[in-house]
This record gives C-alpha cells, sequence and structure tokens, in this order.
C-alpha cells in the first residue's frame, strides 16, 4: 500500500470525471439554509461546445513530438472491437491533437462509454441541484464542526487570499471543501479541465449524434466521495497544503507522462512515496480508500466492458488512466477473461 499523502492530487485527475466537472465550472451556493427548499445558482455557465481546434501549417498528429498516449483494441468473441483509453481529467490544448489522433478509431464505434456524461449532467438543474443538496449538512452543524481545527483557519485563509471564499461555504461538507480547495489551485496552473479528454471526447459524440454509455454517475461519484469519514477528508486536506508548493508541477509532470503514453512513468509518479509515516488508523482509512476508489471501481468498470463486449456493440471505452493500469485494472482483467487485447499507438 502506498503512502496516502503524495498521490492523492494525481490520483483524483486519474479516476474522478466529477474533478473536471468542478474545476470547470462555479461552485454552487444555496440562496437560503436549511429552513427553505434549497436553489442554486451557477456563478458562469459552462461551454456548450468544445474550444476550437487551431488550425496549424502542419498535422500537429504527424509531428516529431505528437502526443503518444496509451491505448488498447480489445476483439470480442462476435468480432467486434472495444479501444480501452485512459483518460485525465485536466489538460492542455495537447488534448486535441489527441482527440484529432483518435477520431476515426472514434468514429468506427456505435458508442462512446465514458465515466459520467458531465456535459448532461451540466444542463440538468434538478440533477444539479440534488447533488448540491447532497454537499450540504443538514443536521445543524458547520464545516469548521467537522474539520480539524488546525485546518479550518489554514483552509479560509487560503480561500480568501484566493478571492474564493465565501461564509455561505461553511454549511458545505469536507468534500466539497477538499475539492473546491484542489480546484482553486488547479486555477494557478496551466492544466485546464476545459481540455478534459472525456470531455471533448463527449462534445465529439455529441455533435455526431452517436451513442453514449455511462460507466458510472457524476451522482455516484459524489455520494462515494461524500460517504467517505471526516478522518479520511481531513487527511486528503492536509496531504493539500503539505503539497501545495508543489500541486501544480506534480499535475503538468502527470499530464506529461500521460501525454507520451509513459506508462511506467505514470506508475512511478502514483506510487511515489513521500517519506512521512502513517499510523495505523491512517493506513486503515488509506486501505479503504484505495478500496473504494481504484479496486471496487476498476471491477465495476472491467465488468460493464465485458457486458459491451458481449453485446456485440464495439466501443471506444475511455475512463480515467488509473483504472487501465495495474494488476486490478482493467486491461489486465479483460485480459484474463480471455479476450486478445493489444497496445496500440493513438
Amino acid at each position: 500500500m502506498k503512502l496516502f499523502q503524495k498521490p492523492i492530487a494525481l490520483l483524483t485527475a486519474l479516476s474522478l470525471s466529477m474533478t473536471a466537472l468542478l474545476s470547470g465550472c462555479s461552485l454552487f451556493v444555496p440562496s437560503t439554509y436549511p429552513e427553505e427548499p434549497l436553489t442554486t445558482e451557477a456563478a458562469s455557465a459552462v461551454p456548450t461546445t468544445a474550444p476550437p481546434v487551431t488550425t496549424a501549417a502542419t498535422d500537429p498528429t504527424k509531428a516529431k513530438d505528437a502526443p503518444t498516449p496509451l491505448l488498447w483494441k480489445v476483439t470480442g468473441d462476435k468480432g467486434n472491437v472495444m479501444y480501452l483509453f485512459g483518460t485525465i481529467h485536466l489538460g492542455d490544448k495537447r488534448s486535441e491533437t489527441v482527440l484529432q489522433q483518435l477520431s476515426d478509431k472514434v468514429d468506427a464505434c456505435d458508442a462512446l462509454a465514458v465515466e459520467c456524461d458531465v456535459v448532461a449532467f451540466e444542463e440538468d438543474e434538478k440533477r444539479l441541484s440534488k447533488v448540491v443538496q447532497s454537499m450540504l449538512y443538514t443536521d445543524g452543524t458547520k464545516v469548521s464542526d467537522h474539520m480539524r481545527a488546525d485546518l479550518y483557519p489554514k483552509a479560509v485563509d487560503y480561500l480568501t487570499k484566493a478571492g474564493s471564499y465565501n461564509d455561505l461555504y461553511n454549511y458545505y461538507n469536507l468534500s466539497f471543501w477538499s475539492s473546491f480547495l484542489q480546484q482553486t489551485e488547479m486555477e494557478n496552473g496551466n492544466l485546464d479541465s476545459e481540455y478534459a479528454m472525456d470531455t471533448l471526447l463527449l462534445h465529439r459524440a455529441k455533435d455526431r449524434g452517436q451513442e453514449i454509455l455511462e460507466v458510472e454517475s457524476v451522482e455516484s461519484q459524489y455520494e462515494m466521495d461524500n460517504n467517505f469519514p471526516d478522518d479520511l477528508h481531513n487527511m486528503q486536506i492536509e496531504a493539500f497544503f503539505d503539497e501545495l508548493d508543489d500541486y501544480n508541477s506534480n499535475l503538468s509532470k502527470l499530464y506529461e507522462a500521460w501525454i507520451k503514453g509513459d506508462e511506467s512513468q505514470i506508475t512511478a509518479i502514483l506510487d511515489e512515496e513521500d517519506g512521512d509515516d502513517m499510523t495505523e488508523e491512517e493506513q486503515k482509512l488509506a486501505e479503504d480508500y484505495h478500496k473504494v476508489m481504484i479496486i471496487d471501481r476498476n471491477n465495476g468498470m472491467a465488468e460493464k466492458a465485458d457486458g459491451y463486449l458481449k453485446s456485440g456493440k464495439s466501443v471506444f471505452f475511455a475512463v480515467g488512466e488509473a483504472h487501465m493500469l495495474g494488476d486490478e485494472g482493467i486491461v489486465r482483467q479483460l485480459t484474463d477473461k480471455g479476450y486478445k487485447v493489444e497496445k496500440l499507438s493513438p
């Protein structure tokens, strides 16, 4: 078991679509709390179309330094094909080049499978409102009653200096605060959820009228994160501040490894230990987190992929890269089920 603190932000970038969602739009503030029914407002509209592709003098997909992210081809028993593509939920304009590289394979498939259809979610006010309410304390407590006394003033100070603090955020739970702190710091970096690969793929599929399959849902991801105990979220927030100076540089390093398809480097970054000792209780929390975030979800995703293959459909299956790799990953699980799995270039 790897130490929890170091890879938390990196693991999240490769495993949760909700990261892109929270980073790509403003968070919601309840207009009343808690006596009257809640309404929500988004401070800014989420883009409904993919960012335009810049026309270059030469084809960027053929350039010497063209991206080479990881891609696998799985052949089903009925001769149908599934492409396995590990996404990252942040990016820069090079992600558009990756989209160009993948377009023929995506277009040849009957459907696009993603963790969550975040585009449809962002356009559904009822679903948005429900998720907002799931992040609010309804027992009369505030986040200061749940966040560690040494972390709360630090978090408020950080958000205040960033111009992002609002008193109403005190009614939101620790899951919200952990995600919002990360979102706020991401805005200081050179990566943007506008270029999240799953979002780019979704826009393309919607523009073409392609069927979209949800492997999970936005609601299930929020529910999973909300259900972690306070101690776990306090560990996340502590880790955020411990790694704050290197937060965006670590994300950039991970993105560079992803864009090059450097599997060993991606694994090494996620497995990197920071040398801090963990108590027995913290170790148990880390193990539980890993089981829920990775093992259980990998198993569910592999089962969905197996079902798509058995259906005879050709599917472009794009979920967070962390779910593809390793002995517990989707690639290994489908191989173990007897499918022919080939590693490709985009």
